[in-house]
């Protein structure tokens, strides 16, 4: 058995060709993916709104409201919501909006309410939104003050008590707290890289049918010597699968550690888990292969076709694919748990996600019994063959 296994294993380390898909498919494929998710996170980070601020007399009555500005505008703050641009008067900000130097403007008019007055191309706009709410909400503030001092005018008497009255009025009244519903912040290419892994590890499967093929009595010499032996089939098969998973592992291993050195996917800082998904993902493909192995007349190529179809239920070919496999997912459940890509993909998604390991283990619970299902019926199959002649 100890010989098989090393004789297998050389064979397959030194077919090249054979070992073309599972690892340059992979390292290509991450390679194109990472130049066109390079700047995705980048999209949705927040880009300050370009104001005009019209400094007269007016605006330097309006309390408060330059603080404001300031603390908006402030680069240390957690989140910079304008840039602030001086202008001379609503003539020079014109011009600046014409010269699409700023996005819009703020003035004050008599009142001491402030307008803001918006460029064609950002009405509409999620930063002019939340520019016009956070203007909206002053001006809430201040006239909700103005009542303090008409009806309560003791809360304002002393700069101390006026001070506490104000930040009162500046706390939202509801309080909230910002709570995490995953372990890691989401990531929008996470999952085009983990359904290629899962896409690669049924590519991995031709490997366990070249090699099981290769022991079949009337498939090559190989096998016809074999067949002679003093070994058992289950026992050939049993080498065999293991010397086509270690080739098979391998690698996935390297396609794994180009995405997480080269390519920087991000994988939760669970990567010792990771190996062990990948671990259980290529047994699951060497027995899938054994199965296919063991049935004549079909040929490796066909996990090639298996493994595009099932990648459309992982999300792999772009949104349409993802809402596809998400409307499956919910609405038939029992299909998606079938498909051994999906449960590929999703064992990385559940270490990425989720605090628990509970999702990962039923995952790589299903993987294993897929394998055990597949070998059983290998193995029958196997020891099931008998030739008249070779």
């Amino acid at each position: 058995m100890a010989t098989t296994f090393l004789a297998t294993l050389k064979s397959l380390v030194r077919n090249r060709a054979l070992l073309f898909w599972p690892l340059a498919f992979p390292i290509i494929m991450a390679t194109m993916f990472g130049a066109m998710f390079a700047n995705l996170q980048s999209g949705y980070a927040f880009d300050p709104f370009q104001l005009g601020v019209v400094r007269d007399a007016n605006y330097d009555a309006a309390p408060g409201l330059d603080d404001l500005l300031d603390e908006l505008s402030s680069p240390s703050a957690d989140t910079q919501y304008v840039t602030v641009t001086a202008c001379d008067d609503a003539a020079d900000a014109e011009a600046r909006v014409d010269s699409s130097e700023i996005e819009g403007y703020l003035t004050v008019d008599a009142d001491g309410t402030p307008q803001l007055h918006l460029s064609r191309g950002s009405q509409g706009d999620d930063k002019a939104t939340v520019m016009s709410s956070i203007l909206d909400s002053y001006v809430r503030t201040v006239a909700e003050l103005k009542v303090v001092a008409a009806e309560k005018p003791e809360l304002l008497a002393s700069p101390s008590v006026a001070q506490a009255t104000i930040e009162a009025f500046q706390t939202d009244a509801v309080s909230t707290t910002r709570l995490k519903l995953t372990r890691t912040d989401p990531d929008p290419s996470a999952r085009y890289f983990y359904a290629l892994l899962a896409m690669t590890a049924g590519m991995v499967a031709m490997i366990g049918a070249f090699a099981v093929q290769r022991t079949r009595a009337n498939a090559s010499p190989v096998g016809a010597r074999a067949s002679i032996a003093g070994i058992s089939r289950g026992k050939v098969l049993m080498a065999t699968v293991l010397a086509s998973w270690l080739c098979g592992f391998a690698c996935l291993v390297v396609a794994f550690a180009y995405m997480r050195i080269v390519v920087r996917v991000d994988f939760g800082g669970r990567e010792g888990l990771c190996l062990v998904a990948l671990a259980v993902s290529s047994l699951l493909a060497m027995a899938a292969g054994a199965l296919v192995g063991t049935t004549p007349g079909v040929k490796t190529g066909i996990f090639s076709a298996i493994s595009c179809v099932l990648s459309i239920f992982t999300g792999l070919y772009g949104s349409a694919s993802q809402r596809l496999a998400d409307n499956v997912a919910a609405s038939f459940p029992m299909l998606s748990h079938l498909n051994p890509l999906w449960q590929i993909a999703h064992s990385f998604f559940s270490l990425l996600y989720y605090d628990s390991l509970e999702p990962f283990a039923q995952s790589c619970g299903a993987l294993l019994a897929m394998t055990v299902a597949l070998v059983a019926v290998a193995t029958l199959r196997m020891r099931r063959q008998r030739y008249e002649h070779l």
